[in-house]
């Protein structure tokens, strides 16, 4: 019986560090899927409220959002290698000596992507302006530009909170 014990717990203390690494895949993908689906629903309320600022019927809606989904989906899609080249760039910086053309490389991959992504703005509000008359592109730049100030704002604020409730639950703790 005591050995069957000892079994049992041998067994159980195999497959607890498996779970916990099939949670930590799991909290991976929940943490993908949230963020996934937090982007679907801004860009959900951005097309909602541009359909409001340029007056736009459905007809003129269909046309215009695959334009803007489009040219959103190459943006962010730029925006994401440009990220992971960040973050490459920072960790040759902390290398005590990083090889310079690697370096240099890096750099030059980061100034490349961001030519790149002036040039689908570019394109993007090029085709706009055939969906567009002069006055809705006008709002349409405008409207870009304080949506991402104000979502900007809203994300700072989320990171204020977090840090001040992590500084309550260090508090506690102490």
């Amino acid at each position: 019986m005591r050995r069957l014990a000892l079994i049992l717990v041998a067994l159980c203390l195999s497959v607890i560090p498996a779970s916990a690494a099939w949670a930590q895949q799991d909290q991976k993908q929940d943490s993908s899927a949230r963020r996934d689906e937090a982007i679907h629903r801004l860009e959900m309320v951005r097309l909602y409220r541009l359909v409001e600022l340029l007056d736009l019927n459905s007809d003129e809606s269909a046309r215009l959002f695959p334009v803007i989904q489009k040219y959103d989906q190459q943006f962010r899609e730029i925006m994401e290698q440009k990220e992971q080249a960040y973050v490459k760039l920072n960790d040759l910086v902390k290398q005590a000596n990083p090889a310079e053309s690697e370096t240099n490389r890096t750099v030059d991959e980061i100034l490349s992507l961001e030519q790149k992504a002036m040039k689908v703005r570019e394109s993007e509000y090029r085709d706009l302006r055939r969906q567009l008359n002069a006055e809705q592109t006008a709002k349409f730049l405008l409207f870009e530009k304080r949506f991402q100030v104000e979502l900007q704002r809203l994300l700072n604020d989320v990171r204020e909170q977090r840090v001040k409730g992590k500084m309550k639950i260090d508090k506690k703790s102490k």
